[in-house]
């Protein structure tokens, strides 16, 4: 197979995790570990209910997380993870 220099990961979600049982710290380790192998990893949240999408974003690693109030900006948050 190709081997790459870097990778790219994006995980399209609702804000819900408590209701899938992960937490946020959970995800930002994934988040980093991804990044010991040069794999750049963001979450992208398409729903929230009050401000859970944002408590979330900011116990992900700053630049990870991300927040998509309207679907038609994912194209936009999309372009800027590269």
């Amino acid at each position: 197979g190709q081997e790459y220099d870097e990778s790219i990961v994006i995980a399209i979600s609702d804000a819900n995790l408590r209701r899938y049982g992960i937490h946020p710290r959970e995800l930002g380790k994934i988040i980093e570990a991804g990044a010991e192998k040069s794999v750049r990893a963001h979450a992208i949240f398409i729903a929230s209910f009050g401000q859970e999408a944002e408590e979330i974003k900011r116990q992900l690693p700053p630049g990870r997380a991300h927040i998509a109030s309207q679907t038609s900006e994912l194209p936009h948050i999309a372009s800027q993870t590269s």
